[in-house]
């Protein structure tokens, strides 16, 4: 079970890859982390975080990945879920951006997942 995140040195210094086969196991002695997988000498291991969205990357592990499939916005409607009005701001917002979007229990709708827009911005001078 999940019980909590925490910054392990070292094993943090693992790179990311969605899916890797890697086990974490906790015991009162220490933690192990275990490849499910053979791998050959010299290749690289890696940890695998989750499929958590890139703002959730960033501020507990310190990068993001680019594209992120996990990136998605939680869009309150203001109205109930299967009102007219609801569709009509549900097809605005896919007509206006091409994003797909699932709507929620309650009246809201997740975006995503959606590309993020990099901007080089020009540097100092």
């Amino acid at each position: 079970p999940h019980l909590a995140d925490v910054m392990c040195p070292l094993l943090d210094l693992f790179n990311h890859q969605r899916g890797a086969g890697i086990e974490w196991r906790c015991s009162p002695t220490g933690i192990e982390f275990v490849a499910v997988h053979s791998h050959q000498k010299g290749q690289e291991l890696f940890s695998n975080y989750g499929a958590r969205p890139s703002a959730d990357l960033l501020f507990s592990y310190g990068f993001c990945i680019y594209p992120n499939e996990s990136d998605s916005v939680l869009v309150s409607l203001g109205c109930p879920a299967s009102s007219a009005a609801a569709d009509k701001r549900k097809t605005a917002l896919f007509k206006l951006n091409h994003i797909p979007l699932t709507t929620k229990p309650g009246g809201g709708m997740i975006l995503g997942p959606f590309a993020i827009t990099l901007v080089e911005l020009g540097g100092a001078g």
